[in-house]
């Protein structure tokens, strides 16, 4: 039966990469699985292969081609759900694009294309479910996310900022849907930096040795998200979790770390002198996500 027997899944950016781990992962767990994705197959790879392998290995699945960044589109998705399945249980969203750009250089058109592909997709999908599994009192909503807003990196304004709301609409989606027992939470894939310890210069092996790590990372990923899906997680809602290679973290949210008060109120001169001496031991240094880890994956 599966830790997900009779559950109906949707993931969304199904045909690749992340979304395809998850989608097979939940299939091979039990459930019954929507695989969304609009890029067309490629070379033997994409959504509709995806569900020909899940059918082949026994398990149950459907295709969905529409867009997940799109209102109506959306709504198909979570559509295809009930008509094949008669319920939607999980939604995992996964829709993304690299497209990384700094600052200086990114255009308009990169910065709404980003934020579609994470953002609106996340919102119109769970939109269009959320009704749905507030009438059947249980649901599961998982959230993907760059690792760009929680720590940082270079070229990733866009993605950090799409996160970093992302992270945002999943706390008070949590909060207002906890009493239908819908449980919420971002999971962040977390990239494989180039070793910081590493015996052989050789680029190659470098290349090779983070494939496999990335690889790792991905199954991890897939496993976490059935987990967070079953009834085993039933509980664990409103949180942000990050997968590096063998290594799951919890991460912290924002939270009031440190206070002053002036009896007369605060003028500039006042806060020239005293807030940075007050508060500088507790400000969040300036690292990437590369740089946060004083240690190698654990693969």
């Amino acid at each position: 039966m599966g830790l997900l027997g009779g559950r109906a899944a949707v993931v969304t950016g199904a045909g690749w990469g992340l979304g395809s781990q998850i989608a097979f992962s939940m299939a091979y767990q039990g459930a019954r699985v929507v695989v969304n994705d609009s890029i067309p197959p490629e070379n033997g790879k994409g959504a509709e292969y995806l569900v020909k392998e899940i059918k082949a290995k026994g398990g149950d699945a459907v295709l969905n081609t529409d867009v997940a960044a799109s209102w109506e589109g959306s709504k198909h998705i979570i559509q295809a759900a009930l008509d094949t399945f008669g319920r939607v249980d999980v939604l995992v969203n996964t829709a993304d694009i690299l497209n990384d750009q700094i600052i200086a250089s990114i255009s308009e058109e990169q910065w709404k294309t980003v934020l579609n592909a994470y953002l609106k997709s996340a919102f119109c999908c769970t939109r269009a479910a959320a009704p749905h599994m507030q009438k059947q009192k249980r649901g599961s909503l998982i959230h993907c996310i760059s690792s760009a807003g929680l720590v940082g990196a270079i070229g990733k304004a866009h993605h950090g900022s799409a996160t970093m709301a992302m992270v945002g609409f999943s706390r008070n989606v949590a909060i207002e849907m906890q009493r239908y027992a819908v449980t919420s939470n971002c999971i962040a894939h977390l990239t494989v930096p180039p070793l910081s310890c590493a015996t052989s210069h050789d680029g190659e092996v470098q290349r090779k040795r983070r494939k496999q790590e990335d690889t790792i990372t991905l199954s991890e990923v897939a496993s976490l998200a059935v987990f967070l899906a079953s009834d085993a997680a039933s509980t664990i809602s409103g949180q942000i979790l990050g997968v590096r290679g063998k290594e799951i973290f919890l991460f912290s949210q924002p939270r009031i770390v440190r206070s002053i008060h002036h009896s007369q109120g605060w003028t500039v001169d006042g806060l020239t002198r005293m807030l940075e001496p007050a508060m500088k031991h507790y400000f969040t240094p300036l690292e990437t996500s590369d740089s946060c880890f004083s240690w190698d994956p654990m693969v």
